[in-house]
């Protein structure tokens, strides 16, 4: 216990203030007197612990490097497997040479039929000069050009005869056709070049 020096009260030692008139204590030295920590009381069990039979922990055995665990079915879980999700399968697109043969056959028609109004406008105008012209000429070879071309196509529907079907088609193409045909032998040409595979004669 300590006194306070001024109103002479008994206070903890510990205490800092005196708990009658609130001033600081003072210890003997005429210094403030610092806190004392507060120690805690350990609370004794109530019953005596029996150390004559400890508890004894027996180590687990270690098992040999490449045997597997025993391990309770209880405790595996089995891990869900990701959703496998279909993925839609691309197919390939390739050209149909049938289509080609038709484009073919379109431009031969248009080239032949050019082919004869050009054959009849220089027909009527040699028979005035006299004379074979230019315009004649130009009909006869888009007609042969436009014939060409239908043989062409026939054979590229029928999937024979790939070389054969692609020269005539080009020969569809030249023969112009009123500009209509030149496009439809272009596709012809570019459809029956692109679907070689599909051809069974390649002559």
């Amino acid at each position: 216990m300590a006194q306070c020096s001024f109103c002479g009260a008994e206070n903890p030692s510990y205490a800092v203030y005196c708990g009658k008139c609130g001033r600081e204590m003072i210890g003997d030295s005429g210094k403030i007197k610092a806190q004392e920590p507060q120690t805690k009381e350990v609370p004794q069990p109530r019953y005596p612990l029996d150390s004559s039979n400890p508890v004894r922990r027996t180590p687990i055995a270690a098992q040999p490097y490449g045997e597997k665990l025993a391990v309770p079915r209880g405790l595996v879980v089995p891990v869900p497997r990701k959703a496998e999700v279909e993925q839609p399968e691309h197919k390939r697109i390739t050209p149909d040479p049938v289509i080609g043969g038709i484009c073919a056959m379109g431009a031969g028609f248009l080239g032949m039929l050019q082919g004869m109004v050009l054959l009849a406008s220089g027909t009527m105008a040699d028979s005035i000069t006299g004379a074979f012209g230019l315009d004649a000429l130009l009909g006869l070879v888009a007609i042969a050009f436009g014939f060409l071309s239908i043989l062409g196509g026939l054979d590229a529907r029928l999937r024979t005869r790939y070389k054969k079907s692609l020269t005539r088609a080009i020969l569809g193409m030249v023969a112009f056709g009123f500009t209509v045909g030149a496009f439809l032998g272009l596709v012809a040409v570019i459809l029956i070049a692109l679907s070689r595979e599909q051809f069974d004669e390649m002559e």
